[in-house]
């Protein structure tokens, strides 16, 4: 549906998005086969309370429910590790920060004594990126109806930071 004509300004990142369509069964299938458990569902970098360079909780809890924590740690690496902030119309900017990353994912497998593959936190954040990319280019045709903007195509300007978010993070990967 293109309600208000801006499809046409969002050609680029349709195709894009389009582009990485494999992604769309990972995230299903990552959670028919983990357990559930409570999971925050929002786990992005501004959803945690800091005290003196320490996180010291998590807040903006409406979002708590049964989940699984691939997604909780995939969207604090898409929240996270960028080079550039998540509304900077600069896409080209948008590259993860691989040491970050690692980082991340290292610190979750030690605290948590994980048993969960490396590989499955590197799919699942692949497609919280993707997912968060799709949701920005969705808002920008829809008219900017959910996300918060204070200016013309920042939704969009969002999902082109995504998709190059999703490149870099793919090459990081290996997939």
């Amino acid at each position: 549906a293109d309600p208000i004509g801006r499809a046409t300004t969002a050609r680029d990142v349709i195709d894009a998005l389009a582009a990485h369509t494999d992604l769309c069964g990972f995230a299903d299938r990552l959670t028919d086969s983990t357990d559930r458990s409570v999971a925050h569902n929002d786990a992005k970098l501004a959803n945690f309370l800091f005290r003196d360079d320490r996180a010291i909780c998590l807040v903006d809890l409406d979002t708590v429910m049964e989940g699984a924590a691939y997604f909780d740690v995939a969207d604090l690496i898409r929240s996270g590790t960028s080079k550039a902030d998540e509304d900077d119309p600069e896409a080209a900017a948008h590259g993860a920060r691989a040491e970050l990353v690692d980082a991340i994912l290292d610190s979750y497998t030690r605290a948590r004594s994980s048993t969960t593959p490396r590989e499955n936190l590197e799919v699942a954040t692949l497609c919280v990126v993707y997912e968060q990319a799709l949701r920005f280019a969705t808002d920008h045709v829809l008219g900017d109806a959910y996300y918060r903007t204070t200016r013309p195509r920042q939704n969009l300007d969002r999902a082109r930071g995504q998709l190059v978010l999703l490149e870099s993070l793919r090459v990081l990967f290996g997939r």
